[in-house]
This record gives structure tokens, C-alpha cells and sequence, in this order.
């Protein structure tokens, strides 16, 4: 049903308002936070010039001038860059902005998809991602650190992965795991391993299971 869905976004919407608070209202004129919030704000500005073709996606020749430096090794990727990429028109602190609050409202939603994947009720799923919502080490992202704000993969993965094992379910899903490593690769090295390691717990939960005749392979 889709009524559910639209009061839970709706509902996870105001939430990302509380928690982020002011920064709806100051969206076009500062940034929470300092330090690697503002080096943050330079990945996603830098991902759109390399898009534009003004620079290499991910080696840059504007730091560490002459010799440059890769960004293979930073800590944020250019995933959020590319949702950052409507917001631009409206300048670099609301296209930060617009960006976090996206990340942060999809981290709740996507454990709500994870927990009703898992047959628990609405008010549970939703409780589930409020959970993950207020974790401390949530929060404090909001103030310079993108990676930790967007961490949705993690239970999209696992939910996909599931979905994947499930013979009764589409192939489809087999490959969805494979985009959404992609994605978490593409946003952050570390979260790419945590989604790795819980889809390979999965598997192995489901390898061993499973009945022995099931796991010959015809």
C-alpha cells in the first residue's frame, strides 16, 4: 500500500527538520559545522567540475598543486556529489545542505524498508528507523561528517541481499546487491566493506540452512 509509505516519508521528513535544526533555516547561508564539514562541501563541488570535465573524478590537480592528489583515499566519495548536483543553482551552502538532509532522511527510511522486509509491523519498522535516526554517531555527522549523516546502503544491502536469497523472489535482486555495493563504494570505502561482510553473513546463513541436496550445484 502506498498511503503507509507516504505518512512514514512524511513523518521522517519532520524528524530530519527536528534533528537538523536550524539548518532549514539557514539552508542558503551556512553549513553545520567546520573543518572536514567545509572539505566535504569542496567533494561535492569538485565532483560536479569532474562531471563537468574540468578535473579528474577521482584525482584532483587543485590540491597539492602542482603534483595533485588522489581522492581514492578521501573518506567521502562522489555519490553525494551527484545529489548534490540539482542543488547548485541555489548556491554551494544550500546544495550542502540539501544534501545532508536527503542523506539523513533516506538513512531512517532505508532501515524502515529493511525492518518491513522483515515482516515487522509498520509502528516497529518505523521505530526501527527512528532508532537508527538518533544514534549518536548519527548525529554528530551532521556536524562535518557526510559519510556518517548517509549510511541507507548498509540496510538496503542486507535488505536486498535477503530478497536475493529467497528463491521465491526475482533474479532481479541478485543484481540490485550488486548496485547498491556499487553505490556504497562509491560513497564510502568503509561502508562498501560493513555492506560486504553483512551480505556474506547472509549468504553463509543461508548456505548453511539450506539442505545439503540444495547446495549441489546441477
Amino acid at each position: 500500500a502506498v498511503l503507509p509509505h507516504i505518512g512514514v516519508i512524511l513523518a521522517y521528513l519532520s524528524l530530519t527538520v527536528v534533528f537538523t535544526w536550524p539548518m532549514v533555516l539557514q539552508a542558503n547561508s551556512a553549513i553545520l559545522g567546520m573543518g572536514d564539514a567545509r572539505h566535504h562541501l569542496w567533494i561535492l563541488w569538485h565532483t560536479r567540475e569532474a562531471l563537468l570535465g574540468s578535473d579528474g573524478l577521482f584525482y584532483t590537480h587543485l590540491l597539492y598543486y602542482p603534483t595533485g592528489i588522489s581522492l581514492l583515499t578521501h573518506a567521502l566519495g562522489p555519490l553525494l556529489g551527484v545529489v548534490a548536483l540539482p542543488f547548485w543553482g541555489f548556491g554551494p551552502e544550500f546544495a550542502n545542505n540539501a544534501t545532508v538532509f536527503i542523506a539523513f532522511f533516506l538513512t531512517g527510511y532505508g532501515m524502515y524498508l529493511l525492518a518491513r522486509s522483515l515482516k515487522f509491523s509498520i509502528s516497529i519498522a518505523f521505530f526501527a528507523g527512528l532508532v537508527l535516526l538518533v544514534a549518536p554517531i548519527h548525529l554528530a555527522g551532521l556536524y562535518g561528517h557526510m559519510t556518517k549523516v548517509f549510511i541507507a546502503l548498509i540496510p538496503l544491502s542486507l535488505l536486498a541481499a535477503l530478497k536475493a536469497v529467497d528463491g521465491h523472489k526475482s533474479r532481479w535482486w541478485s543484481m540490485a546487491v550488486g548496485v547498491i555495493l556499487l553505490l556504497a563504494l562509491l560513497h564510502s570505502a568503509e561502508q562498501f566493506v560493513y555492506a560486504a561482510f553483512a551480505i556474506g553473513v547472509v549468504l553463509l546463513v543461508q548456505m548453511l540452512s539450506s539442505s545439503p541436496s540444495d547446495r549441489v550445484v546441477q
